[in-house]
């Protein structure tokens, strides 16, 4: 037997449940990996948007300053940084970091 202490647990916000088990395989006992910690990719990676309040984060939007976006002396690269750091702030502001990074 190499699969033993299955478990399945139900979920409350989900149609899915959640299974759980131990492997007994030699090579698996004899390997423990060392994961790097995980690093979002970007920044809203990193935001549960799920607790998001999102008439704040709509009425920041609303309220932000669009015009150094919209400059046309900028570059298109700085235009998209701008407009990110824009959203990520009003985001971050307003919503919860995800509890729980996942691995990869």
């Amino acid at each position: 037997d190499l699969i033993h202490s299955i478990s399945v647990s139900k979920t409350e916000k989900s149609d899915h449940d959640i299974v759980m088990c131990t492997l007994l395989h030699p090579e698996f006992l004899l390997q423990q990996a060392k994961k790097p910690p995980y690093v979002p990719p970007t920044p809203l990676d990193d935001i549960n948007v799920n607790s998001a309040d999102w008439s704040s984060i709509n009425a920041d939007l609303l309220n932000a300053d669009w015009s150094s976006v919209l400059d046309p002396s900028i570059s298109q690269d700085s235009a998209w940084d701008r407009f990110e750091s824009i959203v990520v702030e009003a985001c971050k502001k307003h919503a919860l970091h995800h509890p729980i990074a996942p691995t990869l």
